[in-house]
């Protein structure tokens, strides 16, 4: 796929039709561009005409091509805290960008989680909004939906930016689409400013209820051994390959045999067999990579620091195959930005799924196996998950606390991308011994110690140590011959011993293996301990 098209993406401009000199609606004044970083800059002018650039004492000039098209690379710029203005001459039309800053750019992808704003009603939305006035550098821009069939057709891309509001905003209360801005994203640059006092733009490019199929790049399904027939059909799609062609010249012959079967019907006066005609399948009709074509191809021109990423209702019934999605996902989206994107994701938070809670021991209802599925895909280097089965409420699949979504996604990206000494997650499961009658359960992020934990769903506050004497809830144990028990446990340094008197010889374990699990395990840092099991065996209730 040729990236020379990708000048026409942004092709719905900012000016009247009359004038000569346009730009793509994502470059607008109160802009974020990426710091250290060469921006692509361009639009369109009258042909021939000489275009000149000037940015932050860079100045730039070129002549726009037979068809108009005109591209400057603005050198890597250092971070600012004041707007700047950028002004475009040619041939005596002048455009000028005001109040332009330089820090780091986030997309933010997903589905309803993520498309969850202020307007949704966050916990503490009152007083959050009240404090967004006094953090005018952190910036948002919403890609609205759409999809297509190909990320390089020559279809005019009209860019799905909010009607509302055209191009960059400060997510401040004075602005007509704060009720619009992502609370997961804005809690998220919120704690990064705090840290670096570094301008921070958000690119919000979610879908509500979306299934992560349709932000795979095209060509990233045939990467993963376990997405073949996802590849095959794909590729069935592209004129320009074998598999394309045929599907193609298939489609013909039936099209044309349905021309003549009901054209002979009609003219002998009765109802044709087969009514409708003989459907030709894009990708934007079997939903793979038709919104990465739409909402996430266009932005791979320009640099980004990394991605956040919160799906995965829509797959809830994938469970564990999950996961070769995922990596298809992340690896497609670093090859098309041609760099290895940071990509940090939120495990499911506690829900009954289809609003029914299950009593069972053994649990692997509802989002289990997807969380398992987002849990290994930390497998993938250079990612973060954000635990929050603390902080979901069981019968509402889209929980209000997004504040600690926010700071846990943030608590990755203050490690890894700005230097920060802290602690990023809490326990992960990292292995299982047997001792007698008890199994010992290790994990990652434990370094500093266990603690069973408070945390109310009903507030923002930080989890807290729970009296002592507290038992740890959520644990689940059982033999060889696979029955569960619910278990007792207990920590024992950076450690959980688990027991049940009706498990003499353990071999598998289970902790918050349910839709909506009560569980208290904490790390000292008071991030939550990730949901997990240390068997492999089928869960009949997976699809509950």
């Amino acid at each position: 796929m040729k990236k020379s098209f990708v000048l026409f993406v942004f092709c719905a401009l900012t000016l009247s039709a009359s004038a000569s000199l346009e730009l793509p609606k994502f470059f607008s004044s109160r802009m974020v561009l990426q710091r250290e970083a060469t921006i692509p800059f361009f639009g369109k002018a009258a042909p021939g005409a000489t275009v000149k650039v000037s940015f932050a004492g860079q100045n730039h000039e070129t002549k726009a091509d037979s068809e108009g098209r005109w591209e400057v690379r603005l050198q890597p710029l250092a971070p600012t805290k004041e707007g700047r203005d950028l002004t475009i001459v040619a041939d005596g039309e002048t455009l000028v960008l005001n109040d332009i800053l330089v820090g780091d750019v986030w997309v933010c992808a997903g589905q309803s989680n993520m498309e969850f704003s202020f307007g949704w009603n966050p916990l503490e939305r009152e007083r959050f909004a009240a404090e967004a006035d006094t953090l005018p550098q952190i910036r948002t821009i919403r890609i609205v939906r759409g999809t297509a069939p190909f990320p390089d057709s020559d279809l005019a891309y009209l860019p799905n930016f909010l009607a509302e509001k055209k191009g960059w905003h400060p997510t401040t209360q004075k602005e007509e689409c704060f009720d619009m801005v992502t609370c997961a994203g804005w809690f998220f640059a919120r704690r990064i400013v705090k840290e670096t006092d570094l301008a921070i733009g958000l690119i919000n490019t979610s879908w509500s209820a979306s299934s992560i199929e349709p932000f795979i790049p095209p060509e990233a399904f045939s990467t993963e051994p376990e997405l073949a027939g996802l590849a095959q059909k794909v590729q069935a799609c592209l004129p320009n390959t074998e598999e394309g062609r045929a599907a193609l010249e298939t489609y013909v012959r039936q099209m044309e045999q349905w021309r003549q079967e009901t054209a002979a019907a009609l003219k002998e006066g009765r109802t044709p067999e087969q009514k409708n005609p003989p459907r030709f399948d894009q990708l934007n009709t079997l939903y793979l990579g038709d919104r990465y074509n739409r909402m996430v191809y266009p932005l791979t021109r320009f640099p980004v620091k990394g991605v956040i990423w919160y799906q995965g209702c829509a797959n809830s019934r994938l469970g564990e195959a999950y996961l070769p999605l995922y990596r298809a996902l992340v690896n497609g989206w670093r090859k098309a930005w041609g760099i290895d994107l940071p990509f940090y994701a939120v495990q499911l938070a506690s829900f009954w799924n289809n609003w029914r809670r299950v009593d069972s021991v053994e649990g692997g209802d509802g989002f289990t196996l997807i969380r398992e599925a987002q849990r290994k895909g930390l497998s993938v280097p250079n990612t973060g998950l954000a635990v929050t089965i603390d902080i979901g409420e069981p019968f509402e699949i889209h929980p209000r606390e997004k504040y600690h979504v926010g700071e846990r996604l943030a608590l990755w990206a203050l490690r890894n991308q700005y230097g920060k000494d802290v602690v990023v997650s809490g326990p992960l499961y990292r292995s299982l011994s047997v001792d007698g009658s008890e199994a010992r359960i290790s994990f990652d992020y434990a370094e500093t110690g266990l603690m069973v934990g408070v945390k109310k769903v009903t507030d923002n506050n930080d989890p807290e140590e729970a009296p002592a004497g507290t038992p740890l809830k959520g644990f689940a144990i059982a033999g060889a011959d696979r029955k569960w028990h619910v278990a007792d446990a207990r920590i024992d340094g950076t450690q959980v011993v688990v027991s049940s008197p009706e498990v003499p010889e353990p071999v598998a374990v289970r902790y918050a293996f349910h839709g909506a699990p009560e569980c208290n395990l904490y790390n000292r840092a008071g991030l939550p301990a990730s949901p997990f099991r240390t068997d492999d065996w089928p869960c009949p209730l997976a699809n509950q």
